[in-house]
């Protein structure tokens, strides 16, 4: 196509040129610049900007681009899709001209910007900047005991203070906790968890054994779930295989799920074996959103036959028979 086009500027140049100096010869004028003309023509040049323009890539850099699905657009025509941790971009379309990148389509659970988007390509362009942020805002609850902040990525960030606090003895430590029950689908576009399930208003919530039979055969001599392989651990399992941000997970001792029980009174935090002076089903600390108001296991074996879990329906912390179905909040962290 750009070999057609050189023809045929050519050919009109070409054709100018000789009418011009056809009619000049009949008044018998010379002219110098018609002679100049004449001269190109006979050694076959001609000015290049009348062939072509010259057109140029269109493209920048992203910072925070930890989603899917961003697509850019150039001069509302030319369409680019990036994938999470993408940190460069070109359009494959060249420009001559002007050109315009703005966000066609939002990732998901993110919002992006494009600044040095637009103006007059003389070269390829590197300049247009597009930047990501969480569309979320990080919601931070605190408490006596530490600070609740939702990450927006699937994980609560529970940085602890060391003390005493429903009976239990802390030191200052920072865990992660999965936002969403075992079994539940987190959606970063809504931040918040959703499945589908069987057993009432569980948002897809999966209930597993601390382990298959009643024995100490799924826990270690000091009583923690140790992914012993003589028998199944659903709890155990439930954790380990969870892939979330690349951290490690496990199930949580009692003492860490113990510190998501919320009551009436901020302050509040009950002992073993004792519920909330006042509280709202379920009793958990409101950033952890869509939990089962039901019990939930630790990683902690009570004896050969019982192991503790904490019942969000009523914030009591207690023990039950191993091989009881219940739900799993998996933590990382020490």
């Amino acid at each position: 196509m750009a070999m057609k086009t050189k023809q045929i500027y050519r050919l009109i140049y070409i054709v100018t040129i000789v009418i011009v100096l056809l009619s000049n010869c009949k008044k018998g004028k010379e002219d110098p610049f018609l002679l100049l003309g004449a001269g190109l023509l006979l050694n076959q040049t001609y000015p290049e900007s009348i062939v072509s323009a010259k057109a140029f890539l269109i493209g920048g850099t992203i910072t925070g681009l930890d989603s899917s699905e961003l697509i850019l657009s150039n001069n509302e025509a030319d369409e680019l899709k990036l994938a999470s941790g993408d940190t460069r971009f070109t359009f494959a379309t060249k420009v001559s001209g002007a050109y315009d990148v703005r966000v066609k389509t939002q990732p998901t659970g993110l919002t992006c910007s494009v600044s040095s988007g637009s103006g007059t390509a003389i070269a390829d362009v590197t300049s247009v900047v597009v930047s990501c942020a969480k569309s979320c805002p990080k919601t931070i609850v605190t408490r006596n005991w530490g600070t609740f902040t939702d990450q927006c990525d699937g994980t609560i960030q529970f940085v602890g203070n060391a003390g005493t606090f429903g009976g239990q003895t802390y030191t200052a430590q920072t865990l992660y906790f999965a936002k969403c029950t075992h079994g539940q689908t987190y959606n970063s576009s809504t931040n918040d968890c959703t499945g589908t399930g069987n057993l009432g208003d569980n948002y897809g919530g999966i209930q597993v054994q601390y382990c298959s039979t009643i024995n100490d055969r799924c826990n270690s001599d000091q009583g923690v779930l140790n992914g012993s392989t003589l028998e199944v651990s659903g709890a155990y399992n439930a954790c380990n295989a969870l892939s979330l941000v690349g951290k490690s997970w496990r199930v949580p001792t009692k003492n860490e799920l113990k510190l998501l029980i919320n009551c009436t009174n901020a302050i509040e935090l009950p002992d073993d074996g004792t519920t909330c002076t006042a509280s709202t089903s379920p009793t958990v600390i409101p950033v952890f959103t869509n939990t089962i108001s039901s019990p939930y296991w630790s990683s902690n074996s009570l004896d050969g036959v019982t192991a503790w879990f904490i019942n969000f329906n009523n914030s009591i912390t207690d023990n039950l028979d191993k091989n009881s179905n219940y739900y799993v909040r998996c933590v990382s962290g020490p």
